[in-house]
């Protein structure tokens, strides 16, 4: 090789913090510091705050629209009218962190505050921002804050020619069942 650290200087975007079940996304940020990656972080409050604070103007309606367009809502809205609103709210608020940090790996605790503070699942924001957002840039995202497998979805999709998705469909922890 020619010593040169193709991973130097990306950003990763950790937004909330990894829950003690999930054992297998835990992540080294010193170790990635020392290794050339930068790790920036937010909190889900303030996640939440700004996606209730996010004005119903032509850009939530928008996203509303591209969501609707994106994938299939049938189920969700039989179970909230709102579904893909609070989808466009998500995406609209991580936008606004994409083009703070420009991340190039976002890893995003789901469980459990998304089911039980703001009744919704983050799935297809993450879809979304898998399969290349409305400007056609990928950015490899996780679930449970995984950073881990985000970067190697990074490394995949920078040596390959099409996204990857990583899948841990094992987060249990010791005996666990949940």
């Amino acid at each position: 090789t020619d010593g040169v650290n193709t991973l130097d200087g990306i950003t990763l975007l950790a937004v909330g913090a990894r829950t003690s079940p999930f054992l297998t996304c835990r992540f080294d940020e010193l170790a990635a510091a020392q290794h050339g990656l930068n790790v920036e972080t937010e909190d889900l409050s303030k996640i939440f705050y700004l996606m209730e604070e996010l004005p119903n103007d032509s850009r939530l309606q928008a996203r509303v629209k591209e969501l609707t367009e994106y994938t299939c809502w049938n189920k969700a809205l039989a179970h909230d009218p709102k579904a893909v609103e609070k989808q466009a709210r998500l995406s609209l608020v991580l936008d606004q962190y994409i083009d703070t940090y420009n991340p190039q790996v976002v890893g995003i605790r789901c469980w459990t505050e998304f089911q039980e503070i703001m009744d919704m699942s983050p799935c297809a924001t993450l879809s979304y921002l898998n399969n290349g957002r409305n400007d056609g840039r990928v950015i490899p995202t996780a679930c449970e804050v995984d950073l881990g497998t985000g970067l190697g979805m990074y490394v995949m999709l920078q040596n390959g020619s099409e996204m990857v998705a990583c899948q841990d469909w094992n987060n249990n922890m010791g005996d666990s069942d949940t």
